[in-house]
């Protein structure tokens, strides 16, 4: 099963791409948001090029495990998705998958202009590998 990981935020959404048969996650585009037109038609190119087969939403929970409103943002992005290109939306828990790719970045000396472009892409990854290896 191949899984395209989208880490849905009101400026950027970060890719990723994984499979269940090598079980490891990949960044592969950072999606700056114009229009929901043109959101749709990158995500719909990542499906078509990676052959996608299940498309992972990433959900920032809130501390308390509770949904707020970057979550239910998440869910309508997810339902549009699921509709758009009649595929298989699962959404999995991401709340602290942006700090882990902050730390790694700040760790592997990346500049805070640079960290900018790359961020929501590893947050992505990291969240799709924690699912990849739940399975």
């Amino acid at each position: 099963m191949r899984i395209l990981a989208l880490d849905v935020g009101t400026h950027r959404i970060g890719v990723a791409y994984g499979s269940s048969i090598n079980r490891v996650a990949v960044p592969i585009d950072t999606i700056v948001r114009e229009s929901d037109i043109k959101d749709f038609e990158k995500i719909e190119f990542w499906i078509k090029e990676k052959e996608i087969d299940k498309v992972l939403i990433g959900m920032p929970l809130l501390l308390s495990g509770l949904e707020g409103k970057s979550a239910k943002y998440a869910k309508e992005f997810g339902n549009s998705v699921e509709k758009l290109f009649n595929i298989t939306v699962v959404y999995w828990d991401e709340r602290f998958s942006t700090h882990s790719a902050q730390q790694v970045l700040i760790q592997g000396d990346v500049s805070r202009q640079k960290r900018k472009h790359v961020i929501d892409k590893l947050a992505a990854t990291i969240f799709l590998q924690s699912y990849l290896d739940s399975l």
